[in-house]
């Protein structure tokens, strides 16, 4: 077992002095150390396995948009159905459209708009 160290920096996004969107930008230095602190002998063959990629928690994103569901009935006739503030209430919707209308002839889709955006239908 050992700990990867990376150095790099942060490029955070910010609207109306809130965080919205960040990314880690990894540098070349790279460090290990064993899992009590101490740095790791240059040389040692460190198996890392898979790539392991930089994904940061995002602000919460939630605050900045509204979800929508289009439902479509065999490609046709679509029906806008919304807005939900949260993923998860998205998916609830999609769940019952799908319990109630069933998945074979029907096309579902989800939209995520920016707050204070007007959709037009």
């Amino acid at each position: 077992m050992h700990k990867k160290i990376t150095n790099g920096f942060v490029i955070q996004d910010y609207k109306d002095n809130v965080c919205i969107r960040q990314e880690f930008i990894a540098g070349d230095q790279v460090d290990y150390e064993t899992p009590d602190g101490e740095g790791l002998v240059l040389g040692i063959d460190v198996d890392e396995g898979n790539y392991q990629p930089f994904d940061m928690v995002q602000p919460n994103k939630e605050k900045e948009f509204d979800y929508y569901v289009i439902w479509m009935w065999k490609c046709i006739e679509p029906q806008l159905y919304g807005p939900y503030q949260t993923p998860d209430k998205q998916q609830t919707e999609i769940d019952r459209l799908r319990t109630e209308q069933g998945e074979n002839d029907h096309t579902f889709f989800v939209m995520n708009v920016t707050k204070g955006s007007t959709v037009e239908f």
